[in-house]
């Protein structure tokens, strides 16, 4: 069972028999009597029978057993190969392998919002990108009224048009710039299929260089560009050196770089299976851990899914 301190924020009391002091993060055997144990000046809640701890802040708490279990379900279902061309089912292979004890959703209900693992973490001087916006701003609005990140948007899509005016408003960035390799046609970030525009697009290892970031974390990187995420995501966690801090992304049951004419429907399906499992590996490789799934609510059939992975390696964390 544990405790959130009243006075020092992110403090765990947790069922143990040591208390580790905050400041000097000394460990001492500690057992109390039911009643109150005061601490640095705080007031903490102390139950009968019970040794506690209070252990340093943990953005992140990592359950080795949650981890194991989720790969032996997913390589037990790949072996019987029970799920192949079923979105449905597919995405229950996939589900959070570590808590965030202090994550939010942020933005409007339903599509556009998004999971952050702990926004106390985003302080000065904090980077985020967005890309694929659509037009709409509610999670980039929401949280430059929160924290003082620099926030920089990115579409260059005609339903997008609209965004500089509006990222101006709450002290945002927006840059006509698409995520990817190549070349992009405007269904990427827009359901205006009657125009055949195309845009070619940048890397983020390009853009961080565009705009001078070199160096700097990108706290949060949102991803939201219909299809285009394989080739990115493959792209930015090929070498695992990029500085990221959490990944938010809407991975679609479509991968716009393969050419759905030249192989039949079941072919397409597989290939898509093949790249999802591909990509959590990578994730894994890179130390980013999946920490919310949600079904996109703007997607017949679960073809889509809004996933948030944290870096474990960026962050304190608890493993247990």
């Amino acid at each position: 069972m544990w405790q959130e301190s009243p006075k020092v924020p992110r403090v765990y009391l947790l069922s143990t028999h040591h208390e580790v002091d905050m400041q000097s993060q000394a460990a001492k055997p500690f057992n109390s009597p039911a009643g109150l144990h005061n601490w640095d000046g705080g007031m903490y809640a102390v139950f009968a029978a019970i040794t506690i701890t209070i252990i340093k802040p943990a953005s992140v708490i990592i359950s080795k057993h949650r981890i194991q279990a989720s790969i032996n379900r997913r390589e037990t279902q790949m072996k019987h190969d029970v799920l192949h061309y079923q979105p449905r089912k597919f995405w229950s292979m996939y589900d959070p392998e570590v808590t965030c004890p202090f994550e939010e959703r942020i933005g409007d209900l339903g599509d556009g919002g998004k999971w952050v693992c702990d926004m106390g973490l985003l302080h000065q001087p904090c980077v985020v990108f967005s890309f694929g916006s659509g037009g709409y701003d509610s999670y980039e609005r929401e949280l430059s009224g929160r924290v003082k990140c620099d926030i920089h948007i990115f579409d260059p899509s005609p339903a997008a048009s609209g965004m500089s005016t509006k990222a101006m408003e709450f002290g945002a960035s927006f840059h006509t710039i698409g995520l990817g390799k190549g070349v992009a046609s405007v269904g990427m970030w827009s359901k205006e299929q009657s125009s055949q525009e195309s845009y070619h697009l940048k890397s983020l290892r390009e853009i961080v260089a565009t705009l001078n970031l070199e160096g700097r974390r990108i706290n949060i990187l949102k991803i939201d560009i219909e299809g285009y995420e394989y080739e990115a995501l493959n792209d930015i966690l090929e070498t695992c050196n990029m500085n990221i801090g959490e990944i938010q992304v809407e991975l679609h049951w479509v991968d716009r770089n393969i050419n759905k004419h030249s192989v039949t429907k079941d072919h397409h399906m597989a290939l898509i299976e093949k790249n999802i499992h591909s990509l959590f590996a990578k994730f894994r490789m890179c130390n980013f851990y999946l920490f919310s799934k949600e079904y996109s609510h703007d997607v017949e059939g679960w073809k889509a899914v809004e996933l948030a992975f944290v870096n474990i390696s960026a962050i304190s964390s608890y493993t247990v």
